[in-house]
């Protein structure tokens, strides 16, 4: 346990200075497709609005409640159109990056199973799955060990959730169970996390010393994970950290990626489906 097999291969293809430029374009292609894109489409449809009345009555029914207020329904599509735009966009653009580079995400990122393959199909699930299930349980016991010394965290997101039904709670639980798993995983553990523990492990104040250098590269990408979801209640920051935490290292020990995607898609799905059943 405290001296694990690392399976995931330093193989980031920027050094610093690559890694830097190329992090500061992820961050301007995020910030596209979470702010300029719903912006343009806000616009667009007040502008189609403008023009055509027969537009406008379909149109603003959709965007604004009687009293001003925007309805859920827009509300839902706007943060489902902010997350895909913006961590869509970032995802692109890293692809198209490591493409240039010569390389790919599926060898850089480990998005394959080939480093816990076992000699059929069955076993190489299996290897994925128990990693899966012993780190989520990890999780389980920090949460509830966390729980008796801090008082629990508010969650703006929880909250807005509460207020869906329908297709908007759908379309919610899709988003959180399904799209976060995949593209958060590849901005946060594949590129963020696998760019920094390679460049510190090449550097010289960690030559030899693979495993702090990694230790590292766990803290500063989950502190990015935890500040990125912008829930800047302390309890929840610190459960997100940890959170973070756990899936670099299931990453690290695994060398897959899927892994992590598999463990962050039964944490939100569960938390969606017991926010449902306390609904009922």
């Amino acid at each position: 346990m405290f001296n694990p097999t690392v399976r995931l291969a330093p193989n980031f293809p920027w050094t610093w200075s690559g890694f830097g430029v190329t992090s500061l374009l992820v961050i301007v292609s995020f910030l596209f497709g979470t702010v300029v894109l719903p912006l343009g489409l806000v616009m667009g449809l007040t502008f189609v609005s403008a023009v055509s009345p027969d537009a406008a009555a379909v149109i603003q029914p959709f965007m604004v409640n009687a009293d001003g207020t925007p309805t859920t329904q827009f509300q839902t599509w706007m943060m489902v159109v902010s997350f895909l735009g913006g961590f869509g966009l970032a995802s692109l653009f890293i692809r198209g990056a490591m493409r240039r580079a010569g390389t790919s995400m599926t060898e850089v990122m480990g998005l394959h199973f080939r480093t816990i393959a076992g000699n059929n199909p069955l076993v190489t699930a299996w290897n994925a799955a128990w990693r899966v299930v012993a780190t989520y349980g990890v999780w389980i016991i920090i949460a509830i060990a966390l729980s008796q010394f801090v008082p629990a965290g508010h969650q703006d997101t929880v909250e807005f959730a509460k207020s869906l039904s329908g297709w908007d709670l759908f379309r919610f639980a899709i988003m959180a169970a399904v799209a976060a798993p995949i593209f958060e995983e590849i901005v946060f553990r594949g590129f963020l996390f696998q760019g920094l523990r390679t460049n510190l492990r090449r550097g010289s104040v960690f030559a030899n010393r693979g495993g702090l250098a990694d230790l590292v590269a766990v803290f500063v990408s989950s502190a990015v994970f935890s500040l990125a979801h912008m829930q800047f209640n302390p309890t929840t920051m610190l459960m997100l950290f940890l959170l973070g935490a756990l899936h670099a290292e299931l990453y690290r020990r695994s060398g897959s990626l899927y892994c992590c995607m598999m463990l962050h898609a039964v944490n939100n799905g569960l938390q969606v489906l017991l926010l449902v059943l306390a609904m009922q």
